[in-house]
């Protein structure tokens, strides 16, 4: 089913497990309770839950792609943790960007809340390519850029 909304890609197969992370466009409903759980907990002061609770609701207010924006944020940097850790345990990692979000949605049943953000396949390293880890990359230079954005290159 998931190979199928992958767009048939082999490496879905192929992995030990696919997780779907998911990103909630209705964060902020959830926000103020885990904040008063930080505070009760004392992780936290009232003042500083209120101040971070007040962020969110600007930031979700002065666009109206920003709820969309959080929605796929910190599930993203959710994910690359995921990815570290299971490198770091010796497992194989690959990010999957390339699915249908609808087909996601019809075989898991997921509410509109939710948004397929990324699969993580995870699975044993492959013997064939064992040192995938060291292969050439891109120079960062085509992707990061200071200052210009690179929109002096255009």
């Amino acid at each position: 089913m998931l190979y199928e909304c992958a767009y048939g890609q082999d490496l879905i197969r192929q992995a030990a497990a696919v997780i779907i992370v998911c990103g909630d466009t209705r964060v902020d409903a959830l926000v103020g309770k885990n904040l008063e759980k930080k505070v009760d907990e004392g992780l936290i002061t009232a003042d500083e839950a209120k101040t971070r609770l007040e962020i969110v609701r600007k930031t979700i207010e002065s666009s109206p792609r920003a709820r969309l924006q959080m929605a796929v944020r910190t599930p993203s940097f959710a994910a690359f943790a995921l990815m570290l850790l299971a490198t770091e345990r010796g497992l194989a990692t690959a990010s999957v960007s390339g699915f249908s979000e609808e087909a996601i949605r019809r075989a898991f049943h997921m509410s509109d809340r939710f948004i397929p953000v990324q699969l993580v396949a995870i699975g044993i390293p492959s013997m064939q390519h064992p040192n995938a880890s060291s292969a050439s990359t891109e120079s960062t230079s085509q992707f990061i850029f200071h200052e210009d954005m690179g929109l002096t290159d255009i």
